[in-house]
């Protein structure tokens, strides 16, 4: 399946950024300059989706490429390490800026993806918590801000399932009948 292209997002989609100022108790984060970062529940069972299943994928945030390093070698950590490639605010076209979304830099055009990674642009898709930084007719699947106990990535995996047409009884399928994950 390496013709698809799954661009994933960081920052509440992979994983959660807390300000270092709040002072989380938990033991396990990791420490940047001035945030801990938290991985996602189901983290290993998206990874090992994205592995069994032989998909090329992208990291790309809205976040400038020095900050974005940092977040790579977490993301690293937790089992992201195939991926083909980053791309960073630099390569975002520009947005509205919102309560949410702090920099005008933050459209991410798949188009710009297709190209740098040389695929189809049909055959990818952008996976972000904010429809507003995707290009309207391309290829989007919306992920849930990070919450307690959420079982977001065993969807947006069953999601990409589909997307890319796998017809075995995988382990991802496996998991979100037993989590009883509502169809979307």
């Amino acid at each position: 399946m390496k013709d698809y292209l799954i661009v994933l997002d960081i920052n509440n989609t992979l994983i959660a950024k807390i300000k270092k100022s709040d002072r989380p108790n938990s033991k396990d984060l990791f420490s940047c300059k001035h945030h801990y970062l938290s991985k996602r529940n189901h983290t290993d069972a998206f990874v090992n989706f994205l592995h069994s299943h032989n998909l090329d994928y992208i990291i790309w945030s809205t976040a400038k490429s020095h900050n974005i390093q940092s977040m790579l070698v977490y993301l690293r950590e937790i089992g992201y390490t195939n991926y083909l490639g980053f791309l960073s605010q630099e390569h975002c076209e520009e947005g509205k800026i919102t309560d949410k979304i702090k920099s005008i830099k933050s459209i991410k055009n798949l188009e710009i993806a297709s190209k740098e990674f040389k695929k189809d642009l049909g055959m990818c898709i952008l996976v972000d918590d904010s429809p507003e930084k995707s290009v309207k007719g391309q290829n989007y699947l919306k992920i849930d801000e990070i919450a307690d106990g959420d079982t977001e990535l065993i969807r947006v995996a069953f999601e990409l399932d589909k997307f890319v047409g796998c017809h075995e009884e995988c382990e991802i399928k496996k998991l979100h009948r037993e989590l009883n994950i509502l169809k979307f």
